[in-house]
């Protein structure tokens, strides 16, 4: 404390007494801190951006990991476009009704694109009560989804006994990933 300008000692008949500093020196040591942090800060947020580019890649796994991520839909507040597959809904059955309200609460849409099936035309007659619009393709049996919103893109399996997610946060990747998605859109049937 002595050294650092905190407190100080005086020797008085061969016993040594300390002594704390007035807050005013702390309250300046810190002003002084401040200033020479503010003066280096710029360069921090450099470094800071530098390696907040590189993208970003989180796996979850299981039925909560594939809950985390699709509650991550809502904490980003953006709307979603996806293509998927009814398996998602029957690994989490339980789960959905209650996303689809906290979904809508929030105001997020969804743009869905399904397997024509009978689960498709079942979400096709519910759209404009849930805040989504569904499309079918007719290419393949689809067993995982993949859907965008903000500046993520969600990988998911369906796989019952499984079941896994990739997460991935990246402006550029999530871009191209968008692109193809909409691509599909347009191309998909109403």
């Amino acid at each position: 404390l002595i050294e650092k300008g905190l407190a100080s000692h005086a020797k008085t008949s061969g016993m040594k007494y300390f002594h704390a500093s007035s807050p005013r020196v702390i309250m300046r040591m810190l002003k002084e801190k401040q200033y020479r942090f503010a003066k280096i800060l710029p360069n921090l947020e450099k470094i800071r951006e530098s390696v907040a580019s590189h993208p970003n890649v989180e796996l979850y796994e299981g039925k909560n990991g594939l809950k985390s991520i699709i509650d991550g839909w809502i904490l980003e507040g953006e709307d979603i476009i996806g293509i998927g597959s009814e398996e998602l809904d029957s690994v989490l059955m339980y789960y959905f009704p209650n996303f689809i309200k906290r979904r809508r609460k929030a105001g997020i849409h969804i743009r869905l694109m399904l397997n024509k099936s009978r689960y498709a035309d079942e979400l096709k007659n519910r759209d404009s009560k849930e805040l989504r619009k569904t499309r079918t393709i007719g290419c393949g049996k689809l067993k995982t989804g993949i859907y965008v919103y903000g500046n993520k893109s969600a990988f998911l399996t369906f796989d019952k006994d499984q079941p896994a997610g990739l997460l991935i946060d990246d402006k550029m990747i999530t871009e191209t990933i968008r692109i193809m998605l909409e691509m599909l859109w347009e191309n998909a049937e109403c």
